[in-house]
């Protein structure tokens, strides 16, 4: 079954142009019409931020069919062992504006240690650490 605002649609052929805000219904479940769409997602830890992981499940399960199937794409990543908040839009301007190195902005993160932490530790994060997936990119440390 499907509804275009309200009215039951069995023509399958019919032609609708979408609008900003016109609401559908796909099998007793109604949405409303957005060109483009942001995601704000709580990332848990053991997920990959790829549409093709290689050893864990990938965050795309995570989200309903329906934003999936439109293409949202992650704004960044986390690592597999982090969590926290990860946006995803199918807003190519959203998505250039926070991630272009233009636009460089801060990252903070909250981190617990496993281990205590020594002053040769910190020393090591403020002349920065070289990535495992981006060789060459050297990513500094601030000191609080």
């Amino acid at each position: 079954d499907f509804k275009f605002n309200g009215q039951e649609m069995d023509k399958p052929d019919t032609k609708i142009e979408p609008v900003e805000g016109m609401t559908f219904e796909v099998e007793d479940e109604e949405f409303e019409y957005r060109t483009k769409v942001t995601l704000l997602l709580n990332k848990p830890v053991g997920y990959e931020c790829s549409q093709k992981p290689k050893d864990h499940p990938t965050v795309f399960e995570l989200l309903p069919d329906v934003y999936q199937n439109r293409g949202v794409q992650p704004v960044g990543r986390l690592d597999v062992e982090t969590s926290g908040a990860l946006v995803f839009t199918d807003d190519g301007q959203i998505n250039h504006g926070l991630c272009s190195p233009k636009r460089a902005k801060d990252k903070v993160y909250i981190a617990t240690c496993k281990h205590p932490i020594e002053e040769e530790m910190i020393t090591s994060l403020l002349k920065g650490v070289v990535l495992k997936d981006e060789p060459g990119v050297k990513v500094k440390a601030k000191g609080a």
